[in-house]
């Protein structure tokens, strides 16, 4: 709570300074209750929702579904490591005129833009939490006779 006072005590300092190039926390609070009255508001809200559902739903089934793959594999999770790595520190931003002209203006741009922020570090953590499990645990599993599906839920 003291950060976000201390925070709103700046923002108020740089109003202040130059009301011109930012406006002040008042005026902005009033600004938003006032667009949360208007009907557009809440459908572009419930927009930005259903596109934030779908690009979780695709970036968590997607990700732990990769990330078990590749970091079953040690070769395969040698290889995409650095791959991910670099993709995930590039600037998505850059590539959202790429996104715009592949998936137009609506919903799927969101929704890839959303998977493309998603997707990588979740990916990243399967895989890396996948090969950093015990092999004492997989003897016992092949041991037991678990099928591969039953050592991915299970193990």
């Amino acid at each position: 709570l003291a950060v976000l006072l201390v925070l709103i005590g700046i923002w108020q300092m740089v109003h202040l300074l130059n009301g011109a190039a930012v406006g002040s926390p008042v005026a902005t609070v009033q600004g938003l209750w006032q667009m949360m009255g208007t009907a557009s508001f809440w459908v572009d809200a419930a927009e930005t929702g259903r596109a934030l559902f779908y690009s979780l739903v695709i970036a968590v089934a997607g990700g732990i579904a990769l990330g078990l793959g590749l970091g079953a594999n040690r070769l395969a999770a040698n290889v995409a490591e650095p791959i991910m790595m670099n993709l995930y520190s590039l600037p998505k931003v850059t590539l959202y005129p790429l996104v715009l002209l592949i998936f137009g203006l609506g919903l799927a741009s969101k929704v890839a833009f959303g998977v493309m922020h998603g997707l990588i570090p979740i990916l990243i953590f399967t895989m890396n939490g996948v090969r950093q499990i015990k092999p004492v645990y997989f003897r016992a599993a092949q041991a037991m006779h678990l099928s591969r599906r039953q050592i991915a839920l299970r193990v």
